[in-house]
């Protein structure tokens, strides 16, 4: 697997951050290319496959979402973006693509792939829905669910509680004004214990 993704991932000037078992963290400067890795990784892996072997072709799963992550001095990567990404590839098909609503505004019109909307869904530890849209890179493939894995709840309409609205509030500002937890709550005079309670 390695030996097929790296050279994609860095023609596409992404980086293997790390593996995961039998997975990998990558992280792309443009969402765009990571994209268009996924889908040239998935179309190499389909060609290459022996469908009529006992274990069948090599399928991966990839989800690919936009947003901030916080890098560590040994270059490992965490964050809002990592959980997001890992929660999308957990929803995409063997040998598909998900990706987040972000991701899809910035790659519409951009890819020959079309993009399937699959619905909100609510993912543990994030306090907003995330928008899910599949690319369509096979014409067999399955349909989404009408389910989803624990970590998931299908959602039309999705109820936020106002301690959750106040915390959703909080977290946009964050990122707004580019301030960290401790710079908010001497601004605020909330205090940084009642600050962490909000956000944890």
């Amino acid at each position: 697997q390695r030996d097929l993704l790296e050279p994609r991932v860095s023609a596409h000037h992404g980086r293997v951050v790390k593996t995961t078992g039998d997975g990998f963290l990558v992280e792309f400067a443009s969402p765009l290319e990571a994209v268009r890795c996924a889908l040239g990784v998935q179309e190499e892996l389909a060609g290459n496959g022996a469908p009529e072997a006992p274990e069948g072709p090599l399928r991966l799963r990839i989800g690919i979402t936009l947003g901030d992550i916080i890098i560590q001095d040994d270059g490992d990567i965490y964050g809002e973006g990592v959980n997001v990404a890992t929660r999308l590839e957990q929803l995409a098909e063997p040998g598909g693509i998900c990706l987040s609503g972000k991701v899809h505004d910035e790659v519409e019109g951009k890819i020959a792939v079309p993009l399937e909307d699959r619905g909100e869904y609510q993912v543990k530890n994030i306090s907003r829905p995330v928008r899910v849209f599949a690319a369509l890179t096979s014409k067999n493939a399955a349909p989404a669910s009408g389910t989803a894995s624990a970590a998931f709840e299908r959602t039309g309409r999705v109820r936020i509680d106002p301690e959750r609205r106040i915390t959703s509030a909080i977290r946009d500002y964050l990122a707004r004004e580019r301030i960290s937890r401790e710079q908010f709550a001497f601004k605020t005079k909330l205090g940084k214990s009642t600050v962490d309670k909000l956000l944890t």
